[in-house]
C-alpha cells in the first residue's frame, strides 16, 4: 500500500530567503490596507501569526477583518513570478527531482499547506506530475494547520508528516499511523520527541529508511 508524505511548503520546500520576505511583506501591507490606523503592521503581523498560526484568521478573529480577499492579494501576480523564478534555480530543480523519484517509489507526496492553490500548484508541477495538493480554499473558514479538521489525509499504512513548525506536527503526534518529522535547519535538539531533517535529501532519507 502507498504511504504518504505530507511536506510543507515555506520553510521546507521553499526556504528562499528573499521570496520568503516576499510573502511577509505582501502580509503586512495587507494588514496596512485592512487596518490602515495599525502603527506597526510589521510587529502586528508577526504577533497573529504566532497566535493564529495565519495572518488572515489572525485578522478575522482578533479584528473581525473580512479576509476572503486575503489570498488573491497576498499572492499577487509578482509573488507568483518571483516563485517561478526561485522554482528555475538549480538547486531547487535538483530537489524537485529527488521529491519526483520518491514519488515513483510507493510514496503518495502531498503539499500539506496553509498557502492557496496557486502556490502549492505551482510548486506541485514543479515537481512532477504524481503530487497532490492539500490546501485550504478561503481562510475566513476553511480548515488551517494546526487544526485538527485540516488533517483529513486519506489514512494508509503510514503518513510521514514534515513541517517547520513544531505546533503543526503537534496535531499529528497523537493520530493513528502518523510519524512527524520537524524540518530544522539549525542545531538538533537531542530531546525532541520527533525526527529531524535539515533538507531535501534528509527528507527522502528519513521515508526510505522507513520499512
Amino acid at each position: 500500500m502507498a504511504r504518504n508524505l505530507l511536506l510543507d511548503i515555506d520553510g521546507v520546500i521553499i526556504r528562499d530567503k528573499e521570496l520568503l520576505q516576499h510573502v511577509k511583506d505582501n502580509c503586512v501591507k495587507y494588514i496596512k490596507y485592512k487596518i490602515p490606523e495599525c502603527k506597526e503592521p510589521e510587529k502586528r503581523n508577526d504577533s497573529l501569526y504566532l497566535i493564529y498560526g495565519h495572518t488572515a484568521r489572525g485578522l478575522q478573529t482578533a479584528y473581525e477583518v473580512n479576509v476572503s480577499d486575503f489570498n488573491t492579494r497576498v499572492y499577487d501576480k509578482e509573488l507568483i513570478e518571483h516563485l517561478g523564478v526561485v522554482l528555475a534555480e538549480p538547486y531547487m530543480q535538483k530537489e524537485m527531482k529527488e521529491l519526483n523519484l520518491l514519488s515513483h517509489e510507493n510514496w503518495q507526496i502531498y503539499l500539506f499547506t496553509n498557502a492557496p492553490w496557486r502556490w502549492a500548484q505551482r510548486v506541485a508541477v514543479a515537481i512532477g506530475e504524481n503530487v497532490k495538493v492539500k490546501c485550504p480554499g478561503d481562510p475566513s473558514f476553511s480548515p488551517l494547520k494546526p487544526e485538527l479538521e485540516a488533517y483529513t489525509i486519506p489514512f494508509s499504512k503510514l503518513n510521514l508528516m514534515v513541517d517547520d513548525s513544531l505546533k503543526n506536527i503537534g496535531t499529528a503526534r497523537n493520530l493513528t499511523n502518523w510519524r512527524a518529522a520537524y524540518f530544522n535547519q539549525g542545531d538538533r535538539d537531542p530531546n525532541l520527541w520527533c525526527d529531524q531533517v535539515s533538507s531535501i535529501s534528509d527528507i527522502c532519507s528519513l521515508a526510505r529508511s522507513i520499512k
